[in-house]
């Protein structure tokens, strides 16, 4: 469990540090992510909510 564990831990790490540099290198990238990242949360900004509460 403590190999499976640590094998996680370290691709889960490169993969990590792999994606920041994309997202550092790439203005496109990163710019796509910042505005995915706030879709979600623009229903509740605009004051729509749930109809059925």
């Amino acid at each position: 469990m403590v190999g499976i564990a640590l094998d996680l831990f370290v691709h889960t790490t490169a993969v990590a540090l792999g994606v920041a540099v994309i997202f550092k290198t790439s203005q496109y990238a990163f710019s796509t992510l910042k505005y995915a990242g706030c879709v979600p949360t623009l229903p509740s900004v605009a004051g729509f909510h749930s109809v059925t509460r």
